[in-house]
């Protein structure tokens, strides 16, 4: 209500201001044909015109002064009694103030969650520069198995089906390709991770990565060191990097977590690192508390089988960066007839 009279009150103003102009520009030529009608040339008769109204910039000025404390004098006449009765009913006025705050609140938070998942960018190295490898097939493929744990968008029913979960036999081959690629790594959900060492046992959400994944993101330690690929090998010893926020919140920010041996599933892994504050997760819904090496996936997966690691098995999410001058594109890999990879960009 309030709005809408303050914005009738600056349309009359407005209007008044045009009229008054439009009728100082009338009388204005009026005396100037009087003034040429005496005699006078064009010139000399506008100047004894403009002389005799006193100018019209200081005219309307003054007109503008006249109304503007007008329209200052009405609004704070509308203020008060606005005051006056939100002080009547304070019932009212408690809901209101509540429902604005509510409002601003909701905006506010929609707004910081747009910011996060649009606006900025993944929390890594030249984001733009990162690719994902994605397939696409002629028909559904017929898997053993096939999980992506939500880091991509599957679409196996879809036509044509496509999706960005790949097995580890091809992502065996494309290591070999060394020619194109600068940096290469896969990763997939650890899930939840039975973790003793460090006080009571409790749940940990683990990720198995590759390597080469930190690299590849550009990610660095905040302290000690991170996961490199000399960790995932099979005969390597079993070592952990911990999330920067679940560093602070388990193990209360002491460096001396660094060197400790904990215990996931019942497998013993030394913490060699943790990693830099900015980098919590490349997916929002995928917020990990540890990172663990590949090879170490089957000792702490339960029920896990050798057939998970054929060819006919989905469970991987594979990232890349191209080296200088390797155009990006579509691939066919040696041992996989049924597909063709596209990269794309992960911005």
């Amino acid at each position: 209500m309030l709005l809408q009279r303050l914005r009738e009150m600056i349309g009359r103003a407005g209007q008044r201001e045009n009229d008054a102009a439009d009728e100082l520009q009338f009388h204005l030529e009026k005396a100037i044909e009087q003034n040429i009608a005496a005699g006078m040339a064009p010139e000399e008769a506008r100047r004894r015109a403009l002389i005799a109204f006193g100018g019209i910039d200081q005219t309307r000025e003054a007109l503008r002064e006249v109304h503007g404390s007008r329209l200052l004098e009405a609004l704070l006449q509308d203020l008060r009694y606005g005051w006056r009765m939100l002080r009547k009913t304070p019932g009212f006025t408690a809901i209101a103030v509540l429902t604005l705050a509510l409002g601003i609140g909701a905006n506010t938070a929609i707004f910081s969650l747009i910011d996060a998942v649009i606006f900025r960018s993944i929390p890594i190295e030249a984001p733009g520069n990162l690719l994902v490898f994605e397939w696409h097939a002629h028909q559904p493929p017929s898997n053993y198995s096939y999980r992506s744990f939500g880091d991509c968008d599957d679409h196996l029913k879809a036509s044509p089906p496509g999706g960005c979960s790949l097995p580890l036999p091809y992502f065996k081959d494309v290591q070999a390709q060394t020619g194109v690629f600068s940096h290469l790594a896969a990763f997939t959900s650890g899930g939840q991770l039975d973790m003793s060492g460090n006080g009571p046992a409790k749940m940990v959400k683990g990720e198995f990565i590759s390597g080469d994944y930190f690299p590849t993101l550009g990610v660095r330690a905040y302290m000690g060191r991170l996961i490199s690929p000399l960790d995932d090998q099979q005969d390597a010893p079993a070592v952990a990097v911990l999330n920067h926020d679940f560093w602070q919140r388990e193990f209360g920010a002491s460096p001396s977590a660094i060197g400790k041996t904990i215990r996931l599933n019942g497998v013993s892994f030394e913490i060699v690192g943790i990693t830099e504050s900015r980098f919590d997760a490349l997916t929002l819904s995928n917020k990990y508390d540890l990172w663990v090496p590949m090879a170490h996936r089957p000792n702490l997966v339960p029920r896990w089988n050798a057939k998970q690691d054929k060819m006919n098995a989905s469970w991987l999410i594979i990232i890349a960066r191209v080296k200088p001058g390797v155009s990006v594109g579509r691939h066919k890999p040696q041992s996989a007839c049924c597909f063709t990879m596209t990269c794309f960009r992960a911005t």
